[in-house]
């Protein structure tokens, strides 16, 4: 859910949420306070001695369309989702200052093809976490984007 920190610039304006995948198609996102939670359990755990991962899903899957809605309703103002190219998403990443390696490999994440990989992993009980988009949206990007805001007009 933290990668939509990175947006903030264009929920402002031109009130937009842009990546590469379709928006249509749903993935388990996660809040990283969550992530955090599943790793301390996991290492508090005496009886847990595995190596490897373990999946993680949010709630609920969340397409990008469903994104913008709640980011919308959350803020009290029109987002929308817009679907750019590949090359787009890795050149505008460029520009604000990551290494084109990690631009790159950060657009592959989101194509479609990787975002249908992500329903290899199973939900269970044990996989799914407890923060919604709506919930930290409203805790985490509420407060960045009101800040986000103040600094732009000064």
């Amino acid at each position: 859910m933290e990668n939509l920190l990175e947006s903030l610039p264009t929920i402002v304006n031109p009130g937009a949420i842009f990546y590469n995948g379709p928006g249509d198609l749903p993935l388990p996102m996660v809040c990283v306070a969550d992530v955090a939670r599943k790793a301390v359990d996991l290492l508090c755990d005496r009886s847990w001695n595995d190596q490897g991962h373990v999946a993680i899903h949010g709630p609920t899957h969340v397409t990008f369309d469903d994104m913008a809605s709640i980011v919308s309703n959350v803020l009290g103002k029109p987002v929308r989702y817009v679907q750019v190219p590949d090359q787009v998403l890795i050149d505008n990443l460029t520009l604000v200052g990551l290494r084109e390696g990690f631009a790159l490999a950060y657009a592959r994440l989101l194509t479609e093809e990787a975002l249908k990989g992500y329903a290899i992993e199973p939900r269970t009980a044990d996989t799914t976490t407890g923060t919604t988009l709506d919930e930290w949206a409203r805790t985490v990007l509420r407060p960045a984007f009101e800040t986000f805001q103040q600094q732009s007009a000064l």
